[in-house]
């Protein structure tokens, strides 16, 4: 049997013009958190896995664990980090 997971990602992201000079949407991971924590009461059986962006404290919050970015390098910041984990969470799939 195929195990299933949710995954959720909250945070904002930073998106770079010029050297030292960026947009942003500001935002904290509020309503990722409480995505994360409905979610495992909503589906108990299953794996939830919560990444956070560098603004919102980078870290990623498992159903089993927390990881801060210290142990899980997740440093993400831009959209293209965002598309870049994406990206590896379906090659594990």
């Amino acid at each position: 049997m195929n195990n299933k997971k949710i995954v959720i990602i909250g945070g904002g992201t930073v998106y770079h013009v010029r050297n030292h000079l960026a947009l942003c949407a500001p935002a904290y991971g509020a309503t990722a958190h409480q995505l994360f924590t409905s979610s495992r009461i909503l589906f108990p059986a299953m794996d939830v896995d919560l990444y956070l962006t560098k603004m919102a404290g980078a870290c990623l919050i498992s159903s089993h664990k927390t990881y801060r970015a210290q142990e899980k390098p997740y440093n993400l910041e831009t959209n293209q980090d965002i598309s870049n984990l994406i990206d590896e969470l379906v090659e594990d799939y």
